[in-house]
């Protein structure tokens, strides 16, 4: 048997020994498990533990960090820190008169038993840049704990204004789906089999699967869409009636067609007769539901006939010879399965 360097939360103490005793360290270990791994097992991911937590803003030269969570992992266990409201955190240095610099905004972690100064405490760090003609970032010194959270671009004097760029990267508990900027930022980071993340530049979703990320869901999927109700292109010839005004929707991967269509001048033609177009971001469908619409050659007598799309996106209805004296389509019921 080999026991476990730092107890399992939560044991009673035995009134004796007043063993097992509990160290930052033991709850940095157990929290670290609740939390995504990062590169290194045991090593929870570093990152706000939601999109608004701890951004940086500007009011002038004046910088504020926003309320939220914020987990920054080490090898020792991670650290939990939290605003409740919004923290202001300082004033930027006066630009240089000539260069122009790169400021850094870290969440600072001093812990002297890993690495950190000696206050024992978690605090919003601006380190000022030098001036140079190609600014970079400066180093954070004092502790090996932290996270970036902005950078802050100062022009020179009489250049401009002070510019931040986010640089928080994002967590999730343990099993959840991580966000990540970009995909450059996904492809760098390389977590454990399985793990999930969605990338906010453009909402595609990704699981970890054979040293690789693979899609789940791209973030253009036709499943996931409403487009709401959009005008149909009619042909040439054809108008809108009744008030009901031929509209197309793509909702959750299915196109459904309403309202009501009159031929300008005269009746509508036997056979196959392209009335309307789709209307752009809305793909033709692959298959029908039902594909029927009626036609009313006088107010008294409804029709059921064909009507659907062709793989154009072309709206078509087919009239038999034996109907004539058609004028008016009603476009009922038309829908239909498109791309997935």
């Amino acid at each position: 048997m080999a026991v476990l360097p730092l107890p399992p939360l939560a044991i009673d103490a035995d009134p004796d020994t007043q063993l097992p005793a509990y160290s930052g360290a033991s709850f940095r270990a157990a929290f670290s498990a609740l939390l995504t791994s990062g590169v290194s097992a045991g090593v929870a991911r570093t990152g706000a533990l939601d999109q608004r937590a701890f951004v940086v803003s500007l009011a002038g030269t004046a910088v504020s960090a926003a309320a939220g969570g914020f987990a920054v992992g080490s090898g020792a266990g991670v650290y939990l820190a939290a605003l409740t409201v919004p923290l202001t955190v300082g004033t930027l240095e006066p630009a240089d008169p000539t260069n122009a610099r790169a400021d850094r905004v870290v969440l600072r972690i001093d812990d002297p038993t890993n690495g950190g100064g000696t206050g024992r405490e978690a605090s919003v760090e601006i380190i000022t840049g030098t001036p140079s003609a190609v600014p970079a970032l400066p180093s954070v010194p004092g502790t090996s704990v932290y996270a970036d959270l902005a950078r802050i671009d100062v022009p020179r004097s009489g250049a401009g204004s002070p510019a931040v760029t986010d640089l928080r990267k994002f967590t999730a508990v343990a099993g959840g789906m991580v966000p990540v900027a970009t995909k450059a930022e996904l492809d760098a980071w390389v977590p454990p089999l399985g793990t999930m993340a969605t990338t906010l530049s453009d909402g595609q979703i990704y699981t970890r699967r054979a040293g690789k990320w693979v899609t789940l869901v791209p973030g253009d999927d036709l499943r996931f869409k409403d487009s709401g109700w959009v005008n149909l292109i009619l042909s040439r010839g054809y108008v809108a009636g009744g008030g009901a005004t031929p509209q197309a929707r793509l909702f959750e991967g299915v196109v459904y067609v309403r309202g009501q269509i009159l031929k300008a001048t005269g009746t509508f033609p036997t056979g196959e007769t392209v009335i309307a177009k789709l209307p752009a971001g809305i793909p033709g469908p692959r298959s029908w539901i039902d594909n029927y619409s009626v036609l009313w050659p006088n107010p008294s007598i409804e029709t059921p006939v064909r009507g659907g799309f062709v793989p154009s996106g072309d709206l078509a209805i087919r009239v038999p010879a034996t109907l004539t004296l058609v004028s008016t389509v009603q476009l009922f019921g038309l829908s239909g399965y498109t791309a997935s």
